[in-house]
């Protein structure tokens, strides 16, 4: 697991953007700051960027992505660690079976994004996948996001456009 203050995580992003990937993002708007990725995504869609939103969980836009053939995609999901930090996580496929729950929860999702990718895969063939995790602070009941989660929101979108 890597984590990218958000000048690395904007050059990140932009690159993976650069490279054809399809961002990905997965929330829910009733949780407060597990809307974070797809606040991101209503932003870098609004601005042309190739973006597929997944509200409640990944598996529910299986169909879109096969249907838009992407097999590159960064999915962007909350990020719920011990301390909040503004940034970005990068979690290999391999390190998802292995996060230690109390330091990372990359989803709150009920099927685990290893199975969801194993279907994609058995759709599309070989898929490139990059998982990215918007540190979170809340994941109450609510509809705004944390001040500080949504700087990081903003400040992602506004350098990514550019």
């Amino acid at each position: 697991m890597r984590f990218f203050d958000l000048a690395e995580a904007c050059r990140y992003v932009k690159n993976l953007l650069e490279r054809s990937y399809t961002i990905v993002c997965v929330g829910t708007y009733l949780r407060s700051d597990d809307r974070a990725a797809l606040d991101l995504c209503e932003k870098l869609g609004a601005a042309g960027l190739p973006v597929i939103s997944c509200e409640y969980g990944l598996e529910n836009c299986v169909h879109e992505i096969a249907e838009k053939k992407a097999r590159k995609i960064a999915i962007v999901d909350a990020a719920y660690t011990s301390e909040f930090a503004k940034g970005l996580l990068v979690i290999s496929i391999e390190e998802l079976e292995n996060i230690d729950v109390p330091l990372a929860t990359l989803s709150t999702h009920a099927i685990p994004m290893q199975t969801t990718l194993g279907f994609l895969s058995s759709l599309l063939g070989r898929v490139d996948v990059e998982i990215l995790g918007i540190p979170v602070k809340n994941l109450d009941i609510g509809l705004e996001l944390s001040p500080e989660v949504r700087d990081v929101v903003e400040a992602l979108a506004s350098c990514v456009k550019d």
